[in-house]
């Protein structure tokens, strides 16, 4: 129960306005510190494709067929970063800039939705912990997250007012903002299911008085989301020769290995791991209306986590934890502040200082936490830096013509634009060819067996791969014509 030892906290805005500068501050160390991730290479490369050839134009025709699996990035990311670019200097900095600041207003979000459910102070607990949250702060890069994140707060925010108000227009709202949401990244493939579980569950609850109106208003509130997000889902899903729907099969294997994807889930998350195990056990056994519900998050909603182990892709559920996990956190931050109070009532005598387990026990777990979460902040940002796109960027721009094609994964190819690039060897070659090969990249079978003989034949034509140089993990080939 919160009594007035968080009495300090009346100051609601300017403590926000505190944490909204920290987060700015955790999330503007990342910009230039972590390597340029696939995606953003190829947001990147969409932004300037469309804003040299039109948005319509690019999302529509250009976008689903020439980058890759098309279902990874639904419209609404894409539409972000043209209309970014086309007013903004074209560069991943730019891009991250922006994130930085949807990212940094996710902490005023959540603060406005978890005081709409309990209170003031419980809100402000909730935005300390997405400010320091490392998975979160992370979620600068020029990826779908940030705006992921945002839009889906705004979301959760929006349903609860319907929730609470039960009025058709608000789950209006709801349905229309929720739809938008799925538009923005194909790994919210399997929230629908659990949200009009979670929807319809406390509609009927609070509302207890009206509950064929509650299931009413659920059903025109899910329709309207469905319709929206569905076509596209479907249109990518089946597009193609091959139905690409089926590749998310593929993620079914990392249930093989579920404690290495644990680790991978949580690593960077330590303190909202602690808040999903206590806050689970605190409303299991005190409040019996919720046991339903968190049973349902553990059997369904976690073992997709397990699907998913690379941190962005499940950042957004990660709020949903500090949602649910707000009021049970904030007690025990109301222990330990309790515990600095008396240390500042004994501060001239502390042989008189008594504290009993519980109040020393939740400060202990609040510091071990709070150092926790800002140490693996550090060591992401001093010892884990990969410069290795842009020491090679910085190489091809002092070694080759602005003239010379180059052919790589996205990454590459965003930072060395002017450079005609190509992202796969489709056809002919010429001899003002490089190659930036990686392990990691999935060339076609003849570029990657061409890499280890060291030519290709077509059409009657040879083509020499000479290593040029190597840089960490990245062998740059010179693409020459056989002469002999």
């Amino acid at each position: 129960m919160i009594n007035q030892k968080l009495d300090f906290l009346k100051n609601t805005k300017f403590i926000l306005i505190v944490f909204f500068v920290l987060g700015l501050f955790y999330r503007i160390l990342f910009i230039h510190s972590i390597r340029l991730d696939y995606d953003e290479g190829l947001f990147l490369v969409i932004g300037l494709v469309n804003r040299n050839e039109g948005l319509l134009e690019g999302i529509i025709t250009n976008f689903p067929n020439s980058y890759g699996i098309p279902l990874d990035h639904p419209p609404l990311v894409p539409l972000f970063y043209s209309l970014l670019y086309s007013f903004f200097p074209f560069s991943y900095i730019t891009g991250r800039l922006a994130n930085v600041i949807l990212s940094s207003f996710s902490i005023i979000l959540i603060y406005f939705i978890v005081r709409e459910i309990w209170d003031y102070k419980t809100g402000l607990v909730a935005a300390f912990i997405v400010t320091i949250d490392p998975t979160l702060v992370m979620g600068i890069w020029m990826t779908m997250d940030a705006l992921t994140n945002l839009v889906f707060c705004i979301s959760c925010f929006i349903t609860i007012k319907a929730i609470k108000s039960n009025d058709i227009k608000w789950h209006l709202i709801a349905g229309i903002s929720f739809g938008v949401c799925m538009l923005t990244k194909w790994t919210l493939v399997f929230l629908p299911i659990s949200y009009v579980a979670y929807y319809l569950y406390y509609s009927i609850m609070i509302n207890k008085n009206n509950p064929l109106e509650s299931i009413r208003n659920v059903i025109i509130s899910a329709s309207i989301a469905f319709s929206i997000f569905l076509p596209w889902f479907i249109w990518m899903g089946v597009s193609g020769v091959f139905p690409r729907i089926f590749f998310l099969a593929g993620y079914l294997t990392r249930l093989t290995n579920p404690l290495n994807n644990t680790f991978q889930t949580w690593r960077y998350s330590p303190f909202i791991l602690f808040i999903a195990i206590f806050s689970f056990m605190y409303y299991f056994l005190n409040h019996k209306e919720t046991r339903l519900p968190l049973l349902y998050s553990l059997l369904v909603i976690y073992p997709l986590f397990l699907l998913f182990p690379r941190y962005y892709d499940y950042a957004t559920i990660l709020y949903l934890f500090i949602i649910l996990g707000a009021k049970s956190t904030t007690d025990l931050f109301d222990q330990a502040f309790s515990f600095f109070i008396k240390i500042r009532q004994s501060i001239f005598n502390l042989d008189n200082l008594q504290v009993d387990f519980h109040i020393l026990l939740s400060t202990t777990i609040i510091i071990l936490l709070v150092g926790v979460n800002n140490g693996i902040i550090v060591q992401e940002v001093i010892f884990e830096k990969d410069q290795t796109i842009q020491q090679t960027v910085q190489y091809i721009k002092g070694n080759w013509s602005e003239n010379t094609t180059i052919i790589s994964s996205p990454q590459f190819a965003a930072l060395l634009i002017p450079h005609p690039w190509i992202s796969n060897y489709h056809g002919k070659l010429g001899s003002n060819y490089i190659l930036i090969y990686t392990p990691i990249d999935e060339y076609t079978p003849n570029i990657i067996e061409g890499v280890k003989k060291g030519f290709i034949t077509e059409n009657d034509t040879t083509y020499l791969f000479i290593r040029d140089t190597e840089i960490n993990d990245v062998t740059i080939f010179q693409i020459a014509l056989n002469q002999t």
